[in-house]
This record gives C-alpha cells, structure tokens and sequence, in this order.
C-alpha cells in the first residue's frame, strides 16, 4: 500500500479526534494478546481514514492468505466483489473521499 497506506504522524491525529474503535474500522484483524487501546491490537490496514484503497484490499487479501487468516482474506474478498460491483463509480471522486468502510462485522482476531 505505501503511499496511501497512513503513517503514524496520521493515525495519531486521527486517534485524537475519534475512538480506538472507528480506527479499528479501518482495519480487518485484532492481534491476539495486544492491548486494548493500542495501535499494536489492529491489523490489516485497506485504507487511510477517507478512502478505501483497492490496494490495500488487495494487500490484505494476499497477505491474509500467506499468513493463513482466512476470515480476513475472506473479508478482503467480499471488499473486493463489492469494488466490482460499484467500480468505485470512479465519476464521484467526493462520494468516495467521504465513504465509510463498508464492512458491519467485527474484526477477525489473529495470532502474530
């Protein structure tokens, strides 16, 4: 993901103005054992806090699949059906920068 994926410097300010569980939104996996409110807990990251990104889908999808967490990659594959679907109606680029993750699930808790 790199370029789009947030650096600290922006998931700290983003934690100052909403809940550990909206950062969690952004993220498809809970690490076994973290703490509870730590950035450590949440894993799996597909988007930057306004946009989701079709490659960090896909990034989490293929690292789900080689780390054998098949609830994620599982997650990350219905993320992606809903991108064919709607092909990212790539005509409403201000639709898509105040669009909210889409999944109504709870993550899905890893082991590291």
């Amino acid at each position: 993901m790199g370029d789009v994926q947030p650096n600290a410097a922006v998931e700290n300010a983003y934690l100052e103005a909403h809940s550990w569980g909206s950062y969690g939104e952004w993220r498809l996996g809970l690490t076994k054992g973290a703490a509870e409110d730590s950035k450590a807990r949440y894993a799996f990251v597909y988007g930057d806090f306004r946009r989701l990104h079709r490659t960090g889908i896909l990034a989490c999808h293929y690292r789900a699949a080689e780390w054998r967490h098949k609830e994620i990659e599982l997650a990350a594959h219905e993320l992606l059906q809903i991108d064919k679907r709607s092909a990212w109606d790539r005509s409403a680029p201000a639709r898509q920068a105040r669009c909210r993750p889409p999944l109504n699930r709870p993550p899905a808790a890893i082991s590291r």
